[in-house]
């Protein structure tokens, strides 16, 4: 009556039924372990990895920084790519093309393919302008370089340089001169990682004090 075979039943009834009931049992666990797994799988486990992101660049690097900002010259623009964490030094009249709408003309420097992202970028706020020599106050670093020295000769003739210079290269030229380059190099580039520090934090560029 139950399903389960008695004594009293012939033999190919009662193996029928014995059949008939492991083939119930093993269906019955395998629709429990289905059901066990999709209850505990967390959803998209067998999905395939999708496609790996792009590494985002490291924290910049402050020397770095400092080392662009010694380098720049008066008639051209360093900037930082964000996107890339490099960094890519434009003259003004280039920079004044890319800015325009005008079509760019045949490129020296860069090939035209990079013009064209640099105009990208620079439309896009990509391209983060590093601070002018005017920013990073440089004269008045040479003046109190030139007032910390001990009193002698050197103090003496720099500070003459100072008052009567006409370019950058004077004052580069009386540092070498009396073996003082060294010295002015590391205090300028003391007072140009204060600068590049302020400007970082002001960008929220994330930085290292350390190359």
């Amino acid at each position: 009556m139950n399903g389960i075979p008695t004594s009293g039943d012939p033999p190919v009834a009662v193996a029928s039924s014995i059949l008939t009931f492991a083939g119930l049992t093993v269906l019955g666990i395998a629709i429990a372990a289905a059901y066990a797994l999709l209850v505990v799988r967390r959803p998209g486990a067998e999905r395939p990895p999708g496609p790996s992101l792009p590494a985002r660049p490291g924290p910049v690097s402050v020397p770095a920084v400092v080392a662009r900002l010694a380098a720049v010259g008066d008639q051209e623009t360093t900037f930082l790519d964000r996107g890339t964490g490099g960094f890519v030094t434009l003259g003004d009249e280039l920079l004044a093309e890319l800015e325009s709408d005008e079509p760019l003309d045949e490129p020296l420097d860069f090939t035209m393919a990079q013009l064209e992202e640099f105009r990208r970028k620079l439309r896009a706020g990509t391209l983060l302008s590093l601070p002018t020599k005017a920013d990073t106050r440089e004269f008045l670093l040479r003046e109190r370089f030139c007032g910390a020295l001990p009193k002698g000769e050197a103090r003496e003739h720099m500070l003459k340089v100072l008052r009567g210079q006409t370019g950058y290269r004077s004052f580069e030229g009386a540092v070498a001169r009396l073996q003082i380059a060294e010295q002015w190099q590391r205090y300028r580039d003391e007072g140009f990682a204060t600068v590049a520090i302020a400007w970082l934090r002001r960008n929220r560029v994330p930085y290292a004090e350390a190359a």
